[in-house]
């Protein structure tokens, strides 16, 4: 994983000479669609490695993905998501599975309770329904281990806090 964010920010420093990432991309864009004419070259060497980092980047998302199938496969299980972040709505959309199961979402902020967010389809709960689940995994990768030790010291439930990342 750090030789992997090492090699991204190398690869992000040496882009870094556009004026902006929108700019970047947009140019990606055009180019691969041959819509514009963008004046915008990436050395052969530059491409591989941006293809290796988007590879990378895929295996680590296969291998996230592979984790949340492999706990909630027992579809007998309810299973609690903690933290409604951007990855929430991924998560729903690359596991489509994920919509006929016992699923349950969480957050320690109020102002997200009993609400619906974009592209998750259950509604978010306060920590102190945790006691209706088997197992909760931690999703939002920044605060992971702040959560998951908040969960695992404040005795919400007796569920499995399960770690997404290593």
């Amino acid at each position: 994983m750090i030789i992997f964010l090492k090699k991204k920010r190398k690869i992000l420093r040496k882009l870094n000479c556009q004026k902006n990432c929108q700019d970047f991309w947009d140019r990606i864009l055009a180019e691969k669609n041959n819509n514009l004419n963008t004046n915008f070259s990436i050395s052969k060497q530059e491409r591989i490695e941006i293809q290796q980092l988007a590879a990378s980047y895929s295996m680590l998302i296969e291998k996230r993905l592979n984790k949340i199938l492999e706990i909630t496969e027992n579809q007998n299980n309810s299973i609690g998501f903690y933290g409604i972040n951007c990855t929430m709505p991924n998560i729903f959309s690359w596991i489509p599975e994920l919509h006929d199961r016992k699923i349950l979402i969480y957050d320690s902020d109020s102002l997200k309770w009993n609400r619906y967010f974009s592209g998750v389809p259950f509604i978010v709960n306060s920590p102190d329904k945790l006691n209706l689940v088997d197992k909760v995994i931690v999703v939002p990768y920044r605060l992971h281990e702040e959560i998951f030790t908040f969960l695992l010291e404040n005795n919400f439930s007796k569920a499995e806090v399960i770690k997404l990342y290593d």
